[in-house]
């Protein structure tokens, strides 16, 4: 990995993050690249809400408050805040983006993450925009052999 690509910072939409953790088959080496893209990572709070969802759907909800530490380790875990709130209203108005959507978008922009990686095909129109300083990295037209 170059020095360039480690000076980015990266925020991981919760379906990144996901495939990472439990090795989506077809997705995992794509969503790998992403996590390990840079030392600066970040997560919305509302990441960690949608991955225990997803223990407790899995049947492994016994295991997320491990799996929770971990992530709060790697990952710097932003919080919601009227400022974020904000600019989620003006990202759901001017691209038709689902509410949680643009509350994660909204976190990577107000904490000026460089990037904002998602495999969600409601950020598919948005591929290699820079909103105010972030760019837009769809994954989801990638193919993984893993």
């Amino acid at each position: 990995m170059n020095g360039e690509s480690r000076n980015v910072s990266v925020f991981l939409d919760t379906n990144v993050l996901a495939t990472y953790i439990f090795k989506e088959r077809g997705r995992f080496e794509i969503a790998r690249r992403s996590v390990k893209r840079s030392t600066i990572r970040g997560i919305s709070v509302i990441t960690i809400h949608e991955l225990y969802l997803i223990a407790k759907k899995l049947n492994v909800a016994d295991r997320f408050f491990e799996a929770k530490e971990l992530i709060e380790k790697a990952f710097r875990v932003h919080p919601l805040s009227q400022e974020v709130c904000i600019k989620a209203a003006e990202l759901r108005y001017s691209y038709k983006l689902p509410e949680v959507d643009a509350l994660i978008l909204a976190t990577a922009i107000v904490n000026k993450y460089s990037e904002f990686h998602t495999f969600d095909n409601d950020f598919q129109h948005l591929e290699g925009s820079v909103l105010e300083g972030t760019k837009i990295v769809y994954l989801g037209k990638q193919r993984s052999s893993t």
